[in-house]
């Protein structure tokens, strides 16, 4: 499973989230979600509408939440938002922590879709494969994706599921095993026109897949979708 998202990480997990999905690295689960980093360190542009003061904003980067652990607060805006990084407190049954990348502010240009899975899917070739997912998944034919809607404090909100495992095998050195690059997140989405939050959650710990189904065992489906809905429940609260 994939390992914790460092600071340098924050940013470029930033950007990924707020266009709908997680990052994905070789050789292990999505980390949440890399372009942030062509957007640069960028605060609202002049004379757009604002969702949040921008101090406010930065206060709810550092939100405390029950069963989580902040590992790295927002430490500054970026086009309007800002990022947190969250690890569940427990672990499951297979020894994994929810790791969590919360992405809350304005509506960034394009990324305040309606809240409606139709919608969400059908921007899936033109944002998550073209932009965020790495080329190694969106080329895979088995890529799992799936949308869905959950309610969370009264709000409709958009469930953005991705599940794909590919082995490479390695053509100079048979002495080595294939590698593998996985990539298994989840993210839950609001907004209302002007703000917006996703809450993006993905694996820490327990023993590496060799499997899409040992993917699925590790950290099933559910368990994430739980994490992410305490985690939005919380940021919506201040909504």
């Amino acid at each position: 499973m994939t390992t914790s998202l460092g600071t340098r990480a924050v940013l470029i997990a930033a950007a990924a989230l707020a266009l709908g999905c997680s990052p994905g690295s070789s050789g292990s689960s999505s980390t949440g979600t890399a372009a942030a980093g062509r957007a640069g360190a960028a605060t609202s542009a002049p004379g757009r509408a604002r969702g949040f003061d921008e101090s406010a904003l930065l206060e709810l980067g550092k939100l405390a939440v029950p069963g989580f652990e902040l590992v790295a607060p927002a430490k500054e805006t970026v086009m309007g938002t800002v990022t947190a990084v969250y690890r569940s407190v427990s672990e499951n049954a297979e020894g994994v922590r929810a790791g969590a990348t919360v992405v809350v502010g304005d509506c960034l240009p394009g990324a305040c879709r309606k809240m409606d899975k139709a919608a969400w899917r059908n921007a899936r070739s033109e944002l998550y494969e073209q932009l965020t997912m790495p080329r190694i998944h969106a080329d895979n034919p088995n890529v799992e994706w799936d949308f869905d809607e959950t309610i969370v404090e009264g709000k409709k909100a958009v469930v953005v599921y991705v599940l794909s495992l590919v082995k490479t095998p390695r053509e100079r050195d048979d002495a080595l095993r294939a590698s593998t690059a996985s990539m298994h997140s989840l993210s839950v989405s609001y907004n209302d026109g002007q703000r917006q939050l996703r809450v993006g959650v993905y694996g820490q710990g327990g023993k590496s897949a060799a499997s899409v189904e040992e993917l699925r065992q590790l950290f099933p489906r559910q368990e994430m979708l739980g994490a992410a809905r305490v985690l939005a429940a919380a940021f919506l609260k201040r909504f």
